[in-house]
């Protein structure tokens, strides 16, 4: 009911970019049979699925806002948050800081934080902000470095404001109350892809930095019982033991490989030790900084509260060690039928660890798990594959290794979730498109598509696909509706306004064709490419300027709109066009940067991503009043070397690769602003960000 009809929407500490499976399973004993809604948190599901079939809509104001605290090793609640910070590095207490803000984070790893799909926020981009807080229920650290809840919800005592709100509620009604949704964020800083997401200088001074989750023991213990099993560990520095279960009271001792019997009270006459963490129900922790390697026995022993039934229970531990486990899989959605295949790699450091090992474990409804032993390729490399046989829905999959290194032993374990697509509802290749002038105005307010599907079963999904217009999305659409067996007809109908916006010309591609269910946790195959329409223009589409703009036409000024109509890169030069397009000009008083991008990491997709922060090499011009004003329809070519060419802020060898991408952005920086410094057409009236161009790529000529 709230489709096309949202202004603005901001987050807190929702992991847009997806939880660690590991997390969902270790940190919140969570199945996807338990709590389907959890599993589509997943990095998987929203990564591969969520994110593509929900991009950020033009015309709506996002706020990303999430929490990276401070704990220290012996705070209540620091297990939670080493966990995470294990799988993802700083977080809130379970959503970790780039999730946070949108950014896929791939830890300890030379790639920086970003975008996944990378254009799924490319028609509205956010304001991705952090702030030092955690989610409720957490402990952290305070600015003194007192142990406090801290919070996005609750009132903070050293807060700036007489109010003493949270930062991110002080922040989230700034961004609310400011014009153009343009907050300055004074206690929430932008968040940077760049940001060190490796340090942990609060939990150890060891010198590794790699850490793993050995295998999961699960059960279930009934009233008075006691359970014990060992567990083999692999490290002489920093570990976690963690229990969880549901309900009642467990009592959980551990004994080290040298006999002593570590319970609460040892815990208690040695602080220095290990600590003790039983700050949340039905979670224990035993926190080392210093461990003995070898096999522990874990006891567990339940009290008379647990109620008539057994009660699940689950135990990990995670392990500062240099023996990594990596597992991957070919895909993350399947169909019935399909062949999975699992990848798992182990080594200590960069030798391979051969021997061991190691099980793929699927899930069945009814009968016991499906167990595929992967084989030993050599090289540390093991490989298996799977036929998918489950019913749709989301499927917890785990790899565990278990073997001995040079005499020690070792058992590391990995989570993954796959979607397995629905096949109850499968388009049949039938496709039309209409443009619709609802008010006889000339223009189109809508562009539909009528999809065909054949339907097995019946029921409430919902239809989502984009209109894609050479490689770029042009608009999105998404429809709920009810299917009934057999023939029917969807209508996808994508925004007039969206089209314009886009400023490209068709014939449009109708892509990421999707139907997924809304009883379950079903979606079906994405299909890319389907369907060509007929040949359109962009200015073929929208809706009466005046009915369009927020403002009456009589308060309407005239603005400039800057963008980069062209760029030419050779082997030794690189040029580049900006011209203004809009109806106002930009005045003498308003000198403006323009950044080049050389080959970045990542593709700029908003202002003040300067070049040094996605690339190694890029070129700064900064243009100035004797260049301007820029009338209505000029342009100014910039070249290196020019008045206008800035080396003290760029770094170009003057030599270029053939092939090299190179991308522009003009207007493109201010210290103050998060927007560049001229007030353009759609930072003033609302559209479509168009600074940036690219990428082109460099040819093998030379300039003249």
């Amino acid at each position: 009911s709230c489709l096309g009809k949202v202004d603005t929407l901001a987050t807190l500490g929702s992991p847009h970019a997806g939880i660690p499976a590991g997390t969902i399973a270790a940190v919140l004993d969570i199945t996807c049979d338990s709590d389907p809604a959890s599993c589509q948190m997943s990095q998987e599901y929203m990564n591969t699925v969520f994110n593509l079939l929900t991009p950020n809509m033009p015309f709506v104001d996002y706020l990303f806002l999430t929490g990276s605290a401070e704990f220290s090793w012996s705070d209540p609640g620091f297990a939670s948050y080493l966990a995470t910070f294990l799988a993802t590095g700083p977080n809130d207490g379970l959503v970790d800081k780039y999730s946070g803000v949108g950014w896929r984070n791939i830890p300890f790893f030379p790639d920086p934080p970003h975008f996944e799909p990378f254009d799924w926020t490319i028609l509205s981009p956010a304001e991705q902000v952090w702030t030092d807080e955690v989610h409720g229920g957490t402990y952290s650290r305070d600015d003194n470095d007192m142990l406090v809840k801290n919070d996005y919800f609750n009132f903070r005592a050293e807060a700036p404001d007489k109010e003493q709100r949270s930062y991110a509620y002080a922040c989230l009604i700034d961004w609310l109350k400011a014009s153009n949704k343009k907050a300055s964020f004074v206690n929430c800083p932008k968040a940077n892809p760049f940001s060190n997401n490796v340090a942990m200088n609060m939990v150890t001074d060891s010198s590794a930095t790699n850490y793993e989750f050995t295998e999961r023991v699960a059960g279930e213990i009934g009233n008075l019982e006691t359970i014990s099993f060992t567990l083999p560990v692999d490290t002489s520095t920093l570990s976690v033991f963690s229990t969880k279960w549901l309900t009642g009271t467990l009592n959980v001792t551990l004994t080290d490989p040298n006999s002593v019997v570590i319970d609460p009270a040892y815990a208690a006459a040695n602080p220095s030790e290990v600590v003790y963490d039983a700050s949340t129900n039905g979670n224990v922790s035993y926190i080392f900084q210093t461990t003995f390697p070898g096999e522990w026995t874990i006891t567990i022993e339940a009290s008379d509260d647990l109620g008539t039934n057994d009660v699940p229970y689950q135990t990990v531990a995670m392990v500062e060690s240099m023996r990594t486990f990596d597992v991957m899989a070919d895909n993350t959605l399947y169909s019935v039928g399909d062949t999975a295949t699992v990848t798992a790699t182990l080594k200590n450091s960069d030798v391979p660890i051969g021997g061991a090992t190691v099980n793929l474990e699927v899930p069945q409804p009814s009968d016991p798990p499906t167990i595929v032993t992967l084989t030993d390729q050599g090289n540390g490399e093991y490989l298996g594959t799977y036929t998918i046989t489950n019913d749709p829905g989301l499927v917890n999959v785990k790899v565990v290794a278990t073997g001995n290194d040079n005499g020690v032993l070792f058992s590391r374990q990995e989570d993954l979730i796959w979607t397995i697509a629905i096949d109850s509802v499968n388009a049949t290749g039938n496709y039309s498109d209409s443009p619709q002038d609802d008010d006889a105005n000339g223009l189109y307010e809508k562009l539909g598509i009528t999809v065909e599907f054949n339907v097995l079963e019946a029921g409430s999904f919902l239809i989502s696909a984009d209109l894609v217009s050479n490689g770029e999305i042009v608009a999105h659409a998404s429809t709920p509706t009810e299917l009934t067996v057999g023939v029917s007809n969807t209508l996808l109908e994508f925004d007039g306004k969206h089209i314009l916006a886009s400023q490209l010309d068709g014939p449009y591609t109708v892509s990421n064709l999707a139907v997924v269910s809304l009883e379950g946790t079903g979606v079906s195959p994405i299909q890319s490419n389907v369907y060509v329409t007929n040949e359109y223009t962009y200015g073929q589409f929208g809706i009466d300027h005046a009915a369009y703009i927020p403002i009456s036409t009589s308060n309407y000024s005239p603005t400039p709109d800057l963008i980069v109509e062209s760029i030419s890169a050779t082997e030794d030069n690189i040029q580049v066009t900006i011209k203004n397009q809009g109806d106002g000009p930009v005045m003498s008083t308003t000198e403006f940067w323009v950044d080049v991008y050389i080959d970045p990491i990542v593709p700029p997709t908003g202002a003040d991503q300067l070049w040094d922060v996605l690339c190694n090499e890029g070129l700064v011009f900064g243009v100035t009043s004797s260049a301007l004003p820029l009338m209505p329809g000029e342009t100014l070519t910039l070249t290196v070397g020019d008045a206008y060419y800035w080396p003290s802020l760029s770094n170009f060898s003057g030599s270029l690769a053939a092939g090299t991408p190179i991308y522009a952005q003009v207007d493109s920086a201010n210290a103050s602003s998060v927007d560049g410094n001229v007030a353009e057409n759609h930072e003033v009236y609302g559209g479509a960000y168009n600074n940036i161009t690219g990428p082109v790529l460099s040819t093998t000529s030379k300039s003249n």
